[in-house]
């Protein structure tokens, strides 16, 4: 059994009522001023469901355990993955989840927006084809991945627009192994720009990848187009 959720409705409201107090720039129609109220709410909603989040992780990480200790590796995989995503604050992967990405004839994967699940207030613009709404706690994108995918080390190219003062750690983490970044584009991107992060390692029946950055500024107008699993040199 997980602890119960604690009562954090009176610092909630008491949190946005103080965010419309201070609103943004003004605009005519209240666009800016409402989303502010939006991340304030989402920010406390993240901290007043993290007691919960933690407790189903934990049960998570006994299950994984204990299925690894059996020597039942696949499902001790799919486990992993759910206690990664519990730990990330995003929510369990849904039944109608897109379907894995293709290889690209030089084996390469695209891993468009529109293919993707998100959580932590991260949004789809069909129009655009972007993902946007980065600056809450727990933000992040997720695919899937083909079964069979060739193990190895792949190279995570982002496709993006972002202001130039846009700045943070950015995460991608496969099922079993993870690229940790301190990230700032090398120049504003105001028309789609394509940058390599790092270098992922990529094991065999890997079957998720998650893009989970922690902006420090920028958060707001960061979009992201894609994701780009390519085969590191001398990978066959």
């Amino acid at each position: 059994m997980f602890s119960p959720l604690p009562t954090r409705a009176p610092f909630l409201v008491s949190a946005l009522i103080t965010a419309a107090a201070f609103p943004v720039a003004a605009r005519a129609d209240g666009a800016a001023e409402v989303e502010a109220l939006r991340a304030a709410y989402r920010v406390e909603a993240a901290k007043a469901t993290q007691p919960l989040r933690e407790g189903f992780a934990k049960a998570l990480a006994q299950l994984e355990r204990r299925m690894a200790t059996r020597g039942d590796y696949e499902n001790a995989a799919k486990v992993r993955a759910a206690r990664l995503d519990a730990e990330s604050g995003g929510a369990a992967p849904s039944a109608s989840a897109a379907v894995p990405a293709a290889a690209a004839k030089d084996g390469s994967f695209s891993l468009k927006a529109e293919a993707a699940e998100t959580a932590g207030g991260v949004t789809l613009d069909r129009a655009s084809g972007t993902l946007g709404g980065w600056a809450a706690a727990g933000a992040l994108a997720r695919w899937r991945l083909p079964a069979g995918l060739s193990a190895g080390g792949y190279e995570v190219e982002l496709t993006f627009t972002a202001p130039g003062d846009c700045a943070g750690e950015v995460t991608v983490r496969g099922t079993f192994h993870s690229l940790k970044r301190t990230w700032k584009p090398t120049a504003a991107a105001t028309s789609p720009r394509t940058e390599i992060l790092g270098t992922l390692r990529i094991k065999a029946n890997t079957a998720l990848l998650e893009f989970s950055p922690a902006f420090t500024s920028g958060a707001a107008a960061f979009q992201l187009h894609s994701v780009r699993l390519i085969p590191a040199a001398g990978q066959s």
